[in-house]
């Protein structure tokens, strides 16, 4: 019987803001308005370059020295989000842009979310969905799994993800996605229809989001 090779494939996300990027930034800090009172003070929990909260008044928090010191944040501290130096009720907001698939323990991740957040704290998480269209053409098509990796420590499907915040004291307000990508698509000119599938379907998009609130 010839056997098969399932190849993992690491995504390389660039530090400057592809036009896709951007797409999927809007739509996070979108739902993370939705939530949060006006002027939050926001950490940025695995913030690296500060992709997704480049912005003035955000606070990174990273361990990689080298990426927080090139992070576009206003306030930088350099620590292990699992154990953050920062006191307990703090914050209003948290923002995970591509940071919990990091955590071989994420529950460990949001119970440190949890602590430092007001009570009604908002957080707002994306991690790419293991389970979606895209992940499960490459698996079957290319023999390839393109989300997990050195750097990857957990995959997510939106029922794992759901589950997370639910047993470590959030109650889940809403589930997104980025995009429902399937090969051709800008060339078929479906581009804003994979947008509005990974809205209302975020089970088969590329990026699942979460928005949650301490109980």
């Amino acid at each position: 019987m010839r056997s098969t090779k399932i190849l993992i494939d690491v995504p390389v996300y660039p530090n400057h803001k592809t036009p896709s990027r951007l797409v999927e930034e809007s739509k996070l800090l979108e739902l993370f308005e939705k939530f949060v009172k006006e002027d939050p003070l926001v950490v940025d929990f695995g913030c690296g370059t500060s992709y997704y909260t480049g912005e003035k008044g955000v606070v990174g928090l990273d361990l990689d020295l080298n990426l927080l010191s090139r992070a576009e944040v206003e306030h930088k501290i350099r620590a292990d989000f699992r154990h953050s130096p920062l006191r307990e009720n703090l914050v209003d907001g948290i923002v995970m842009c591509h940071s919990l698939e990091h955590s071989n323990l994420p529950e460990v991740t949001l119970r440190e979310v949890h602590r430092i957040l007001k009570k009604g704290g908002v957080i707002v998480s994306s991690v790419p969905n293991i389970s979606g269209f895209k992940s499960m053409y490459y698996l079957v098509f290319k023999q390839k799994l393109i989300v997990l990796g050195a750097d990857h420590l957990t995959a997510f499907t939106p029922k794992i993800f759901y589950k997370c915040f639910e047993d470590t004291g959030f109650t889940v307000k809403e589930m997104s996605g980025d995009i429902v990508y399937f090969p051709f698509m800008k060339k078929l000119g479906l581009m804003k229809l994979g947008y509005w599938l990974g809205t209302w379907i975020p089970g088969l998009a590329n990026v699942i989001m979460v928005a949650g609130v301490k109980n």
